[in-house]
């Protein structure tokens, strides 16, 4: 009876202790555990070229926005324990947002194998992404020029890759659409509506929103009749016969 009684206080006692292991583990990945290390401002990581970068995490930017109340493993889904690995994956934004990731995919940005592509961050932001009918989202209509320009009206990013409109920012400024969006008129063209979101194509590929086939139904969007009037105008048969849908 003894060893029995004996047995079992052995087998509670290593239960209890291999519980409190795992209980250490997961509570490892608490955000306020996370924050012990990002909640400093001073915490920097440089890259090869000697390029600081800041990985505090602002609490108070978080909690305003679109994914507040989300566990930080939410996103870092390769955070096991910590201390975790110097490099980390990206924000595992494609387990919820599958649509939009398979989408980013296909188009020119997704696409692109260099340093210079952009990410989810670079467009939407990383701890203080807000939803898109917010003023202070980064793609909201009086702001996405701008998160555009960031790479767009870039001279060295534009020579690099070709981009053959090399300030498109500043003519978007200047024009009708971007007079309204700045003026407050949240239902003028921006970027994405000319261009698309996540699957945008260069303007040759005959998919694109501003392929010469394509343009006038692009406008009509918001421009009713346009497409009919455009085809009819020498501007819209001068650009079918640029690409062969139409006799000289």
């Amino acid at each position: 009876m003894k060893q029995i009684i004996k047995i079992f206080f052995l087998q509670f006692h290593f239960s209890f202790i291999l519980s409190l292991g795992m209980a250490s583990t997961a509570s490892a990945q608490e955000p306020t555990d996370c924050q012990s290390c990002h909640g400093d401002k001073k915490l920097v990581v440089a890259d090869s070229a000697g390029v600081e970068r800041s990985l505090f995490v602002d609490v108070e930017k978080m909690a305003n926005s679109i994914h507040a109340g989300f566990d930080c493993v939410t996103c870092h889904a390769d955070v096991k324990e910590i201390s975790h690995a110097d490099q980390l994956a990206l924000a595992s934004c494609q387990n919820c947002h599958e649509v939009a990731a398979t989408e980013l995919t296909e188009g020119v940005h997704g696409k692109a194998s260099d340093d210079d592509a952009p990410t989810c961050g670079n467009c939407h932001g990383s701890h203080e992404i807000r939803a898109t009918a917010d003023s202070l989202s980064l793609v909201h209509p009086r702001q996405l020029a701008f998160t555009c320009g960031y790479c767009h009206a870039n001279p060295a990013l534009v020579e690099k890759h070709k981009i053959p409109i090399k300030d498109p920012l500043k003519a978007y400024t200047h024009s009708i659409h971007g007079r309204l969006a700045f003026a407050g008129v949240d239902s003028a063209a921006t970027c994405s509506s000319c261009h698309g979101i996540h699957n945008i194509l260069p303007s040759n590929d005959s998919h694109s929103m501003t392929h010469p086939a394509n343009l006038a139904n692009t406008c009509g969007q918001c421009h009713p009749n346009a497409g009919e009037n455009y085809d009819e105008s020498e501007a819209g048969l001068l650009d079918r016969w640029s690409v062969g849908l139409m006799d000289y």
